[in-house]
C-alpha cells in the first residue's frame, strides 16, 4: 500500500482511509486487526483506541495513554492528548486529521478524513456488531447529529 504523505493531517486522514480499506476487503481477519487497535487489550468500546493507532501510524502517537503510551481507550480523555478544542457550535471549519467528539452515552471519537462544512468521518465501534469479532464494526459517516444518540461537541485540531 501506498505510503501517506502530505501535512500531518492528510497522513492522518490517510491511514484512517487505509485502515478502512483493510478492514473493508476482508483480507485481514478482524480480531488481528482489533488487537491492533486495541493494542490487545480485552473486548472494550474501541472508538478511542482507533482513533490512537491512526495517529501512531501516522508518525504522532499520543503520549500518556494506556498501556505502551500511545494508546488510549478512552474517547474524553483524548481531549487531554495536545489538541486544541474547537466547540462544534463556534463556527470552526474542521480539516482532515481532525477528531470529532460526540456525546454518545460514554463519549465517543470519530477521524475527520473529508474536512469542510459537511465533514465525512471514519470510525471504530459502531452499533452494528462485527460477527468475527463480536464487537463493533468501522464505518464511515457524515452524520453529526443522530436525535437516539446525541450530537457532535466539538473538534479537536491536531496542531
Amino acid at each position: 500500500s501506498p505510503t501517506c504523505s502530505g501535512s500531518q493531517g492528510d497522513k492522518i486522514a490517510c491511514n484512517a482511509e487505509k485502515e478502512w480499506s483493510v478492514w473493508q476487503s476482508g483480507l485481514v481477519n478482524h480480531t488481528t486487526l482489533l488487537n491492533a487497535y486495541t493494542d490487545g487489550s480485552p473486548y472494550e468500546e474501541w472508538c478511542a483506541d482507533y482513533v490512537s493507532f491512526v495517529y501512531q501510524e501516522s508518525g504522532y502517537p499520543f503520549m500518556g495513554g494506556e498501556s505502551t503510551g500511545w494508546d488510549e481507550s478512552n474517547a474524553n480523555n483524548i481531549q487531554n492528548m495536545g489538541f486544541t478544542m474547537h466547540l462544534a457550535s463556534s463556527g470552526y471549519i474542521p480539516k482532515a486529521g481532525d477528531v470529532a467528539y460526540f456525546n454518545y452515552e460514554t463519549g465517543h471519537v470519530e477521524i475527520v478524513i473529508v474536512g469542510g462544512k459537511n465533514p465525512t468521518f471514519i470510525y471504530g465501534n459502531s452499533g452494528t456488531i462485527d460477527p468475527t469479532t463480536g464487537n463493533g464494526q468501522m464505518m464511515t459517516n457524515t452524520i453529526t447529529k443522530d436525535s437516539s444518540e446525541g450530537q457532535l461537541v466539538y473538534y479537536l485540531s491536531h496542531n
